[in-house]
């Protein structure tokens, strides 16, 4: 039998896309309430100590974006770590779900960039 490389059809690069995209949902939900939960007081939503949490993992979209910029290189997933670091849950399970939910896309994530 012969192996072979073949592209991909736009079937299984739209496939591809969006089990990307379920994981980021997925992850970027649990990391927005964590991020709200932790903020549960007014007075911590406007802490400039907080701000980078706000903007990064205050939204759904802006979790999303940021889990994506962490896995695609755009930006390193230690400066997130240091962000949620202050987060109760973040410093136990969650950060190890997180990272493998990174670790886990990113090979999916350069498997498609070399075929586009």
């Amino acid at each position: 039998m012969h192996w072979c490389f073949s592209f991909p059809s736009r079937h299984d690069t739209t496939a591809l896309l969006t089990v990307l995209l379920v994981i980021f949902f997925i992850c970027g939900i649990s990391i927005t309430t964590g991020t709200i939960e932790y903020l549960d007081k007014a007075e911590m939503w406007s802490d400039d100590r907080n701000q980078k949490l706000i903007s990064w993992f205050g939204t759904l979209d802006a979790a999303v974006m940021n889990l994506y910029m962490a896995m695609s290189g755009g930006r390193d997933w230690a400066e997130y770590l240091e962000v949620l670091g202050p987060i109760p849950a973040t410093r136990h399970r969650h950060v190890e779900v997180h990272h493998s939910c990174i670790q886990g896309a990113k090979p999916a994530y350069q498997f498609l960039v070399a075929i586009i």
